[in-house]
């Protein structure tokens, strides 16, 4: 099974679920654990799905095994939180304060009574990262050798087998990079535990649609 970042995602009942954006895994044992999914244009809203309920289409496009109703109720990636600031701890130096709500249910700037600070909270699972296309590939001395830009399962389906990276800027040169070959993973960097060279010397491939 392949995942690209774009692909078509649709629910059981037929209804168009959005597409992919991110691949969440566990940078330990490369195993994907749930799906990204992206929906809307201007009002973006992403949903975790998780990867036992996704199967794959010829393609590229891929089902969820929910019917639309059920994909609803799937949490969001990004999920803001107001954080009650200790009088004794700062807290994010980046982060605004805010008073509690008015009555009308807007936040206002305050100088006086609680504050609070927001937090961004992930709803994945802990210790995963949620890998996008595009995330920078870098050998083990931290020189770049591509983008990733898909992430190709083996058997069991669930486990990361390779990593289809892609360099160039009008022609692209697409090379699969084992999994076994991957030091560390980041949101948006992939980490590798070879040379450049060794990069260099794998065969040019055609990327799958």
């Amino acid at each position: 099974m392949q995942f690209n970042r774009g692909a078509n995602v649709v629910t059981s009942d037929g209804k168009g679920a959005g597409h992919v954006d991110r691949v969440v895994l566990d940078p330990k044992t490369k195993e994907i654990t749930h799906l990204v999914i992206r929906r809307g244009l201007l009002q973006k809203e992403d949903r975790v799905v998780p990867i036992n309920v996704v199967t794959s289409k010829y393609g590229g496009e891929l089902t969820l095994e929910l019917p639309s109703t059920e994909f609803e109720g799937l949490p969001v990636f990004e999920e803001e939180q107001l954080i009650p600031v200790n009088e004794n701890q700062s807290g994010d130096p980046s982060s605004t304060a805010l008073s509690p709500a008015y009555p009308g249910g807007a936040a206002g700037f305050a100088n006086t009574g609680p504050q609070y600070r927001r937090e961004t909270h992930l709803n994945i699972p802990d210790q995963t990262v949620a890998l996008k296309e595009g995330a920078r590939v870098v050998d083990h001395d931290n020189v770049e050798v591509g983008q990733v830009a898909q992430v190709l399962t083996g058997t069991p389906p669930v486990e990361v087998s390779h990593f289809l990276i892609a360099k160039g800027l009008l022609v692209k040169e697409h090379r699969l990079i084992p999994a076994e070959w991957v030091e560390s993973l980041r949101d948006d960097e992939v980490q590798l535990t070879v040379t450049a060279d060794a990069v260099e010397k794998l065969p040019i491939v055609e990327p799958a649609a």
